[in-house]
């Protein structure tokens, strides 16, 4: 099992491990002068990611600054006026890539849907109206504005998070990225660059080579996915957050089927 495992949860001859229910994990929330304003379940401190994440608590937003599972503890700060809570942390809730293209397809139709009433019509159709350019063609999938860019993919979570770490591989752009788009921000980012950095990204020996490896698995967040998550090597803890977030062969494929001219 190692040390660390043992650490973590040698406690009570391992209960944790094979116990049922497990008592609810409070950590304490503190301000940088040590003011406890409450307590948070790990179930949700786990959602949270530092210096991302923010929630409501004793009647105010706190902005996360850093989390000591050794500790039970999270570090807060006021968060900015007008800065929205975000009650389920920042672990993304990934669709799958079928479920975002039969989206895609509804977008792309104009017949009405049965089981839906007129004012949800009315919405689709608005939806409609503003995407359906967007995603007919591959050429049209990239929208180009005056301060950043928007890839329309339909491709779902896990691909879209592979695509932001593969263009952030070779290019210093701020990439955002959901189920549906990627939004890209920074200098020279236009359609010829933009699909250069595609075309490099299609074939396996990008995702394959060392440099390429290396430098998506420094920029993974410090998602936790499970409470056993902390008695893993980093490696393996890495490789959790890996398979979660992202799908290198489903890239590949996308890309090969939907090439830009």
């Amino acid at each position: 099992m190692g040390e660390k495992a043992e650490r973590v949860f040698g406690r009570k001859n391992f209960m944790e491990l094979y116990a049922v229910f497990s008592s609810p994990v409070l950590y304490k929330v503190q301000t940088p002068a040590g003011y406890t304003v409450g307590s948070l379940e790990q179930a949700f401190v786990d959602k949270l990611v530092a210096q991302m994440s923010s929630f409501l608590l004793g009647g105010r937003a706190w902005t996360v600054m850093h989390v000591s599972h050794e500790e039970r503890t999270v570090g807060v700060v006021p968060a900015p006026r007008g800065k929205k809570p975000s009650w389920g942390g920042f672990a993304p809730q990934l669709l799958g890539f079928e479920l975002c293209q039969q989206i895609a397809e509804i977008l792309q139709s104009e017949s009405t849907i049965a089981y839906i009433d007129a004012k949800t019509q009315v919405v689709l159709d608005e939806y409609r109206s503003d995407l359906r350019p967007l995603i007919t063609e591959v050429q049209s999938s990239i929208q180009l504005e005056t301060d950043r860019s928007l890839w329309w993919t339909f491709a779902g979570g896990q691909i879209n998070h592979t695509l932001k770490y593969g263009l952030q591989f070779h290019h210093d752009w701020k990439i955002t990225s959901d189920n549906f788009k990627l939004k890209i921000e920074g200098d020279s980012v236009g359609y010829a660059t933009l699909s250069l950095a595609i075309a490099q990204m299609s074939t396996s020996a990008f995702w394959e080579t060392p440099a390429t490896q290396r430098f998506i698995l420094s920029q993974l967040p410090e998602y936790r996915l499970s409470k056993f998550q902390r008695a893993l090597p980093e490696v393996y803890s890495l490789e959790m957050v890996s398979n979660y977030l992202l799908d290198m062969p489903g890239v590949i494929k996308f890309l090969n089927l939907n090439k830009l001219e």
